[in-house]
């Protein structure tokens, strides 16, 4: 009778281990759904070299994920990625693309986490199986959509002599200015104004910050539809863009950057303007400037988080009276 009872005891307790850990796992938080269009960026250098791009992730009629990648700066549009697989929050995929310079095929893995809202993937990227770096995602529609579009915002032409953008700089003299020299066909330009975007129009809400894009013909065959096209890369109500057919400004923009009249004129700059500054008879000497491929020192080669820590810096220094 005692034995029973002993039994009975273990029986009862196993029962109860049993009914709590159902318990436990009915109030375990389900896997996060992966499903959905995700865009976002590989940083190969945070601030100076990211790559956009979008991945769309789906379940089949078996219930398992199929996905494809884009890579919009490559051409590259809707590639089927391959092992795909989910473990909780834990996620991974493979992009595989042929490549041309090295005849041969780049199976490259992402292995990342969802975020606890499902918003957000985030984890590594290994180039080729080799080289790793992060990249970040974040749900941006349904499986199978599209990107929001963005409507192009307004494009000014510009004089030869920039009268526009001079008329425009000084009106707002008592604002932080920064002004762009770029190509609208350049990915590398493309890539500077959207990084532009991310690191200090999305970072920064102060309206005592104006932003100035003049687009040119730095490859010499651009041409206006061009610019109207490339100025989704940096849309904001805090942006103006400029169209110049010439390279009369960034001709003229060689003496207050330093640059020796034998050089090619300064397109791809990034010019930052204290306060007070002012447009004369020629463009004013920049606060702060920095510049992709010039004879001039390295410290100033174009790194966008250094751009916008810098274009911070002076909007706080303007407010606080700090030098």
């Amino acid at each position: 009778m005692g034995k029973f009872r002993m039994y009975a005891s273990h029986a009862a307790r196993w029962s109860s281990i049993v009914l709590m850990a159902s318990a436990t796992a009915a109030w375990a938080e389900p896997a996060p759904d992966p499903e959905g269009l995700w865009g976002g960026v590989i940083l190969y250098v945070p601030g100076v070299t990211e790559i956009e791009i979008l991945v769309d992730l789906a379940r089949d009629h078996e219930g398992k994920l199929a996905g494809t990648i884009s890579v919009p700066s490559q051409d590259l549009r809707h590639v089927a990625l391959t092992a795909l697989a989910q473990d909780g929050n834990e996620i991974g995929f493979t992009f595989t693309r042929y490549s041309t310079r090295a005849k041969m095929d780049v199976v490259s893995p992402f292995r990342g986490e969802i975020g606890a809202d499902g918003r957000t993937i985030s984890g590594q990227f290994v180039e080729g199986g080799v080289n790793p770096y992060r990249f970040e995602l974040e749900r941006i529609g349904e499986a199978g959509s599209e990107p929001p579009p963005i409507t192009p915002p307004p494009l000014h032409d510009l004089s030869d002599d920039g009268e526009e953008l001079a008329a425009l700089f000084n009106e707002h003299a008592d604002k932080v200015r920064l002004v762009l020299m770029v190509s609208p066909t350049c990915p590398l330009c493309t890539m500077n104004a959207r990084l532009v975007r991310r690191y200090l129009i999305d970072e920064t809400d102060d309206e005592d910050l104006r932003v100035f894009v003049v687009w040119g013909p730095m490859q010499n065959n651009e041409e206006r539809k061009d610019a109207v096209a490339a100025t989704a890369n940096l849309a904001d109500g805090r942006v103006t863009h400029f169209w110049t057919p010439r390279h009369t400004l960034a001709q003229a923009y060689m003496k207050p950057l330093g640059l020796a009249d034998d050089l090619e004129p300064a397109w791809d700059t990034y010019l930052l303007y204290d306060r007070g500054v002012r447009w004369g008879g020629a463009p004013p000497a920049p606060t702060f400037f920095m510049y992709v491929e010039k004879p001039l020192p390295e410290e100033g080669v174009l790194n966008v988080e250094t751009l916008a820590r810098k274009s911070r810096e002076l909007l706080a220094a303007d407010r606080t009276g700090a030098q």
